[in-house]
């Protein structure tokens, strides 16, 4: 541990820990800040328990959700390197500047979506190698007690470029990023919608259906989500199917041979079988209003009509599920 006493000037005033374990695994030297305008003391980000992981999170079915406000967020840090000004004073709003920054860029450059940024990648390390040599240059002069600032001409010059460059492989490389933005529709969650349909349906109900059903009403959402309504009812219909079928054979009853397997077929077995009227009306009033007529190739449902036969289907999965064991 190097500490450097405060002068008479109100020059830099800070300890340098070394050896300081951080989140990714390295060793890094932390400054410390002790003067009395910084209430933080810690000018590195470390005291932030900063969980950085990447730019997007993945919801799966090649689907990610974008932090949108990260971009925001380091433009900032980015633009606030700016203040490596030839003779500028390297008090600790300034040391606080630069490790942040330096932080910043690691971060980004260590991201999981960084191969996407290959060329803003290697202009991010250029920056940040510079940063962080002027960050040790201040504290070995603060340790020798030398007060002349690190930032020449020279060094302005080259910080400005290489912020410069970093900005223009940016700026090209999220011009390329494919970044869309997914409407919301109805009353729906649009999260919900993405991630799992199925997961909005009770409880009770959830836990009897098999994977197959689940992953029909789930796909049934996605495609509601992006504007696909006659994918969408195609599968929230299977689903159902799926269901009916479950609950033919959880009540003993004879299954239709495989060329007469039809909602037709699958209604009157339940209907012999004195299933509950409330569940062969609901099947019957689905099949003659929706499923049968958009088998014809030349019929397709809007999304209006997809959104309201995803809540009927639901319905009558809840329902079904009501009488299942």
């Amino acid at each position: 541990m190097l500490a450097t006493p405060a002068n008479s000037a109100g020059c830099l005033d800070f300890i340098m820990v070394a050896g300081v374990h951080s989140e990714s695994g390295s060793n890094d030297a932390v400054l410390v800040c002790r003067c009395t305008e910084n209430p933080n003391r810690l000018v590195s980000p470390c005291y932030e328990i900063h969980h950085f992981k990447g730019l997007s999170v993945e919801l799966g079915y090649g689907v990610k959700r974008i932090y949108a406000f990260y971009f925001y967020r380091l433009g900032t840090f980015i633009h606030d390197l700016r203040v490596i000004q030839t003779g500028i004073k390297t008090d600790s709003e300034v040391i606080s500047v630069l490790v942040r920054g330096a932080d910043e860029l690691k971060n980004f450059a260590e991201s999981v979506d960084a191969p996407r940024f290959p060329s803003s990648i290697e202009a991010a390390q250029q920056l940040e190698k510079l940063v962080r040599s002027l960050l040790m240059a201040i504290a070995d002069n603060s340790s020798k007690g030398v007060h002349e600032s690190v930032f020449g001409p020279d060094v302005e010059s080259d910080a400005k470029w290489k912020i410069g460059h970093f900005e223009s492989m940016f700026d090209k490389e999220l011009h390329d990023f494919p970044i869309f933005s997914v409407e919301e529709k109805g009353n729906f969650s649009l999260s919900r919608l993405l991630t799992g349909a199925s997961q909005g349906y009770p409880p009770g109900a959830l836990s009897k259906l098999g994977s197959n059903i689940i992953n029909e009403i789930d796909e049934s959402g996605r495609c509601i989500a992006f504007s696909r309504p006659t994918a969408a009812a195609f599968h929230i219909l299977r689903a159902l199917e799926l269901l009916a079928k479950a609950f033919i054979e959880t009540r003993g009853l004879q299954e239709p041979p495989p060329n007469r397997c039809n909602w037709g077929e699958y209604i009157q077995i339940l209907r012999n079988g004195g299933s509950p009227r409330e569940i062969t009306d609901l099947l019957q009033i689905i099949k003659d209003n929706y499923r049968n007529p958009i088998m014809h190739p030349d019929e397709t449902l809007d999304q209006e009509k997809a959104s309201s036969l995803f809540n009927i289907c639901g319905s009558a999965v809840e329902v079904i599920c009501r009488h299942l064991p």
